[in-house]
């Protein structure tokens, strides 16, 4: 069953240095994943931080100080541009399911949870989520490189409709998200010495429609007593 197109509202966040406004769209709801997921490229930028901003924005700010500021951390985008794309389908009232996937990727130190989103069109599951190399919005359930990286736990939460997740943030999951192995205070230390290992390509913005089109590149090797040998 094809979806019929329609007219989706534009939508206004009311901010401290004004409004973001996402302008209106005739298209499926397909169409509307698709524009969302380049508008939060553009308008919540990748940036290469100092220490400073890392250990005080990063993951600290609900989703309308990450619009009123722009920008995000570059190494690891998913959190908060997840939470600013969740937050404009839950406007539109587009039913979504949050995926939080902890994971250890070799050579990347401690382990952490990636975000991406998951929702049902035209009895299709489609998903999205905004990685370090590239964005992705692929056809299926969330999939994941299980010959890169170690899961220890995949976890789905569906989001209710309303104005309250305009000022969530990330760290606000906490209560919600099953104890397991990830400390994020470990994994910002871990970033903290990425600082100076940044790589200009993670500024750019690239948007895949195949799991098979991402780009993976073993960091830079660093010691880390948790890391397995990296896959050949």
């Amino acid at each position: 069953m094809s979806e019929a197109p329609r007219l989706w509202r534009g939508l206004a966040f009311a901010t401290p240095a004004g409004p973001v406004v996402l302008p209106a769209l005739w298209g499926r709801t397909t169409d509307l994943v698709v524009h969302l997921i380049e508008w939060v490229q553009h308008r919540v930028r990748k940036i290469a931080p100092d220490e400073r901003w890392l250990r005080e924005r990063y993951m600290h700010r609900s989703v309308l100080e990450v619009l009123a500021e722009g920008t995000t951390f570059c190494w690891a985008p998913c959190p908060e541009r997840t939470f600013v794309a969740s937050a404009v389908l839950n406007q539109h009232e587009v039913p979504h399911r949050l995926v939080l996937h902890e994971r250890q990727v070799p050579g990347a130190g401690p382990p952490s949870t990636h975000m991406a989103v998951e929702l049902d069109i035209a009895r299709q599951t489609y998903w999205f989520d905004f990685s370090r190399w590239e964005s992705k919005f692929c056809t299926g359930p969330y999939a994941f490189r299980a010959d890169i990286e170690r899961t220890i736990r995949v976890q789905r939460i569906e989001l209710p409709f309303g104005p309250e997740l305009l000022g969530v943030r990330p760290d606000d999951l906490v209560h919600l998200v099953e104890p397991g192995e990830s400390d994020p205070e470990a994994k910002i230390d871990w970033f903290v010495g990425d600082l100076a290992h940044m790589d200009p390509r993670v500024l750019e913005e690239r948007l895949i429609f195949s799991n098979a089109a991402s780009r993976y590149e073993l960091p830079p090797a660093r010691a880390w007593a948790g890391d397995r040998e990296a896959p050949r």
